[in-house]
């Protein structure tokens, strides 16, 4: 993850190309403000996805569950499933 500082100065153009191998952290008046991150066609839906209210909150109950422990473990979920693990 590479850090560019953000202010009147700098080139966005600038921006993008480094952000095309890694993240970008955009840091103005030493605070971070932005992420300019490289995107494949498929990305931006898993982006908004993750970042959907909906998602994060389905992560929040799992978390949840697993801390009430009513989760079961991979091995148990295969035998329920009848599979066997290889």
């Amino acid at each position: 993850m590479k850090t560019m500082t953000w202010n009147a100065e700098t080139r966005c153009d600038e921006v993008v190309h480094e952000a095309r191998t890694e993240d970008v952290v955009l840091v103005q008046n030493g605070r971070p403000v932005a992420v300019v991150m490289p995107l494949e066609d498929d990305d931006l839906e898993w982006l908004q996805i993750e970042r959907s209210p909906e998602f994060i909150a389905s992560i929040a109950e799992a978390r949840e569950q697993v801390r009430r422990g009513e989760c079961i473990t991979h091995e148990e979920l295969l035998a329920e499933l009848g599979i066997t693990a290889e």
